[in-house]
């Protein structure tokens, strides 16, 4: 009779203990990457394997994704399926979340919403940086050399049909090696058939110097006679500019058409800063510049945990791997690990509706324990009312 005043002592606790964590996972519905918690509860048995109440033992995460949030915020990162973003803080311990809130800080270095916890990128050797754009927020100044020439000299003999004689490509802004541009021109003159003289001007149309391109019968540029360069000095310094008469995927010809031959600069810009930048579903960054250029940048680093239950929540979405616990460091869509979702937020996976007829039965529960002690109450006063009555 004792014991099952005990028994309803145990329930009672323990049905207390689960709706502390039923309370929990309600309070975090709103909380980024909350992951719901269910108690765990164990019997006691004694030695002659009467009942002796129950035990809790804790709490099991629920590890299934929460539902994902679109944000503005280029930063803002999920994960779809397993895995977690690794985090250090400035003391160098490690940390994991599966909330990706981040900003980047003064530096440029990719931080969690606190600001107080770096988050990790992954090298080709698994090895574990800072996550920063600084080496590629700013694509620095570079030179032009080359230009691709693409489109047609005219074959029709000088005088006929109206052909003229030459042809000017000007506006051809090229880079110096500080980022600022200089125009140059070209003019074609026609010497026969097949040969056309080149002469390269400034802006002031003054010729630099004169070059001699030539075509094949059939109209294509001769192998030999397919580019010339011509070293200009800007600012003092030399630049030498290679210009090919044709490439791959742009075409210089001479047919019957009239000559519409353009020139393309491939290389070369000023100093430009980034507007945007994205994350792919491998979590490689990609830095967009004013300019339309793009650069690639570093690869986010995600940890595949074989075991959560090692993890220990310690505040702010953040888990500490337990000593001895198996971490596997990777990156998005590499074995088991998920894929990078971009200006996506996971949010909780806590299901309200699961939680409140948890809730209810815990409610029932803790009652019924109370009911067990008080009947367990009574027979015991009952019995030693009984027994003073001797």
């Amino acid at each position: 009779m004792l014991q099952s005043f005990l028994n309803g002592l145990g329930g009672m606790l323990g049905f207390s203990k689960g709706i502390d964590v039923l309370s929990q996972n309600i309070a975090n519905m709103n909380t980024p990457a909350y992951k719901a918690k269910v108690a765990v509860f164990h019997d006691i048995t004694g030695n002659n394997g009467d009942g002796l109440g129950v035990s809790f033992e804790g709490t099991n995460i629920q590890d299934k994704n929460g539902n994902f949030q679109d944000r503005e915020n280029d930063t803002t990162l999920a994960i779809d399926g397993a895995g977690y973003f690794i985090l250090r803080d400035p003391n160098g311990e490690i940390f994991y979340t599966r909330a990706g809130d981040f900003r980047f800080d003064d530096e440029f270095k990719l931080v969690d919403a606190s600001g107080r916890y770096n988050v990790m990128a992954v090298d080709t050797s698994n090895n574990l940086s800072e996550f920063s754009i600084s080496d590629i927020r700013l694509l620095e100044p570079k030179a032009t050399s080359s230009v691709v020439l693409s489109g047609n000299l005219t074959s029709t003999p000088p005088g006929q049909n109206g052909s003229p004689l030459s042809h000017l490509i000007q506006d051809i802004l090229v880079y110096d090696v500080a980022g600022d541009t200089h125009e140059i021109k070209l003019e074609f003159t026609r010497q026969d058939a097949i040969d056309w003289n080149v002469e390269i001007k400034d802006e002031n149309d003054n010729v630099l110097a004169t070059k001699t391109i030539g075509f094949n019968a059939d109209g294509s540029p001769v192998r030999t006679a397919r580019e010339f360069a011509h070293t200009f000095s800007f600012k003092d310094q030399d630049q030498t500019i290679t210009f090919s008469i044709g490439s791959d995927s742009k075409i210089a010809r001479s047919s019957s058409a009239p000559s519409d031959l353009s020139a393309s600069v491939e290389d070369g810009n000023t100093i430009s800063g980034f507007t945007t930048l994205d994350f792919d579903s491998e979590g490689i960054v990609t830095v967009s510049y004013t300019n339309g250029d793009e650069e690639k940048g570093q690869q986010l680093a995600v940890a595949n945990i074989n075991d959560i239950s090692q993890l220990t929540l310690v505040g702010g979405s953040l888990y500490r791997a337990s000593s001895g616990v198996q971490i596997d460091i990777g990156r998005a869509e590499e074995g088991a690990n998920g894929k990078i979702l971009g200006k996506k937020l996971e949010l909780s996976n806590t299901e309200l509706t699961e939680q409140f007829a948890q809730l209810l039965i815990a409610q029932q529960g803790y009652t019924a324990s109370s009911r067990v002690m008080n009947v367990a109450n009574q027979l015991i006063e009952s019995l030693y009312g009984n027994s003073g009555g001797r």
